[in-house]
């Protein structure tokens, strides 16, 4: 699996990324909003860990921009829930929920 880690905190995108590629996955990663827009756009991608706080352009504003692309998205790792679930209704784009981040947890596929 291709996943793109988008997140302004180095240390944060680092721990996800080892994680992930221990786990066999293919990991890009953008440290702001218009990289990861840019990434989105020229690679294929599976799955967005997304961090809805992004200094530039953030989170919600990524995920409205790439709408019609329906790659699901998880919210990284630092990002509160309540922004997560204020974001999903409106946006049309599939999220992937606490819950499930719990079983990909599990399943070993995030740290």
């Amino acid at each position: 699996m291709r996943i793109l880690v988008i997140e302004d905190n180095h240390q944060t995108a680092s721990m996800i990324s080892l994680g992930l590629k221990q786990s066999g996955h293919v990991v890009l990663t953008a440290y702001d909003g218009e990289s990861g827009l840019d990434m989105v756009m020229h690679e294929k991608c599976d799955i967005l860990v997304l961090d809805l706080m992004l200094p530039d352009i953030d989170g919600l504003e990524v995920l409205s921009r790439i709408r019609k692309s329906n790659i699901p998205w998880i919210p990284s790792p630092t990002t509160p829930s309540f922004s997560t679930t204020r974001a999903c209704p409106f946006l049309s784009v599939p999220s992937i929920g606490p819950l499930t981040m719990h079983r990909l947890r599990k399943a070993s596929i995030l740290p």
